[in-house]
């Protein structure tokens, strides 16, 4: 007798779109908080003083330094671990069959996505290091060198490049081209480059708008070619996946030089 699936825990896009937004914007003050409190109990820190200098209400100083850079390291490598598995549970059906089309698609696929995932990081560099130019280094880069020099690569690395690669892609390129799968090409790459730049947009200020629309140039340019790599993969989820993956291990890498 064939074993019935519990239908709570089949595929569903929706459900790992809804984890997305909910660890992205409350899950993950969530467990910031609550890491604040057991770190600051194991090192003896009083963590309304940090829980303060998370929210920005108080400057960081002495120990609370590293404390700010090592709590937030973990806490937002928890988000993305917990929210991959969500993500990557629901939506596994597709990493299935892209994996399949992949296997069917291996002699094409095999020199275009090393191909465009170079090209993607060229393009992207270069748009970055224009726009930083101009404006300085976006609030989300001055954010993870704060807890690179604090002692927090591993946790960084794990967060930006293993897991937001794949939780993103899932999310902006596999997701949304399949709820508008009926509509015009154009439209699903609309919404999914804007929806991508404008998520990675949050946690930016915008006191002053003119520099928060320049900040949200590379992010842009690098959703639209993230699109086209997912387009002209016939829309494999492990191309994009791969440039983008790719493209956050070489940042990652810069930013030790």
């Amino acid at each position: 007798m064939d074993k019935v699936e519990n239908p709570i825990l089949k595929p569903n896009k929706i459900v790992a779109v809804i984890a997305y937004l909910f660890m992205t914007i409350l899950g993950g003050t969530i467990l910031l908080m609550l890491i604040s409190m057991i770190y600051c109990n194991i090192h003896n820190l009083d963590s309304s003083i940090l829980i303060d200098i998370l929210a920005g209400s108080k400057e960081e100083y002495g120990e609370y330094i590293r404390a700010n850079a090592i709590v937030s390291a973990i806490a937002n490598m928890l988000d993305y671990l917990i929210t991959l598995g969500f993500v990557g549970f629901f939506m596994r059906n597709y990493l299935v069959e892209d994996g399949q089309k992949f296997k069917e698609n291996k002699k094409y696929l095999i020199w275009y996505i090393p191909l465009m995932a170079a090209a993607f990081f060229l393009i992207s560099f270069g748009v970055d290091v224009l726009v930083s130019k101009y404006v300085g280094s976006s609030d989300n880069q001055i954010f993870i060198e704060n807890m690179l020099i604090n002692g927090g690569a591993v946790y960084i690395f794990i967060a930006v490049v293993i897991c937001a690669p794949l939780v993103e892609e899932l999310i902006f390129r596999k997701a949304i081209f399949s709820f508008l799968e009926t509509k015009p090409k154009a439209i699903a790459h609309l919404a999914s480059f804007i929806l991508f730049a404008v998520m990675h947009m949050l946690s930016t200020s915008f006191e002053d708008p003119g520099r928060w629309f320049l900040l949200l140039v590379p992010y842009l340019v690098s959703s639209i070619l993230l699109c086209l790599i997912y387009e002209f993969s016939k829309r494999n989820i492990y191309a994009s996946w791969f440039a983008h993956m790719v493209n956050n291990l070489i940042a990652f890498i810069l930013m030790f030089i």
